[in-house]
């Protein structure tokens, strides 16, 4: 599988990305670093995923780019509240990143439940 052909790999990216030269420049840099330590993690765990051949450990990294999401989510609201402006397409993006992070879990889920057999199951 190569990952930077999955929508969800672009899409966080691309967030990354349109973050660095926002908070480039940020006085606070613990705020940048979470910004922009939150945004490069799903990508990098993403990355990671694709080195693994098992199920389980695809779940366990899709639960930590989820996690990873939610936090980046948390974050540009973090910083709109303080007043530092971030971009509402940034923010929406961030929200579509998590949305397809869950999507894609509980594809893999439910591919990995279809093979699983079941508990009555002779082998």
């Amino acid at each position: 599988m190569n990952v930077e052909d999955l929508q969800v790999y672009q899409e966080s990216f691309a967030l990354s990305v349109s973050l660095y030269p926002i908070t480039r420049n940020w006085k606070d840099f613990w705020l940048r670093d979470q910004v922009m330590r939150s945004s490069s993690s799903v990508c990098a765990n993403l990355a990671e995923m694709s080195g693994h051949h098992t199920d389980e450990m695809y779940l366990h990294k899709l639960t930590i780019c989820r996690g990873e999401a939610k936090e980046i989510i948390f974050w540009l609201k973090y910083c709109n509240a303080i007043g530092i402006p971030i971009p509402n397409e940034l923010s929406d993006k961030a929200d579509k990143v998590a949305r397809m992070l869950y999507n894609l879990k509980e594809s893999v889920g439910n591919q990995t439940d279809a093979r699983r057999p079941s508990p009555g199951a002779r082998r």
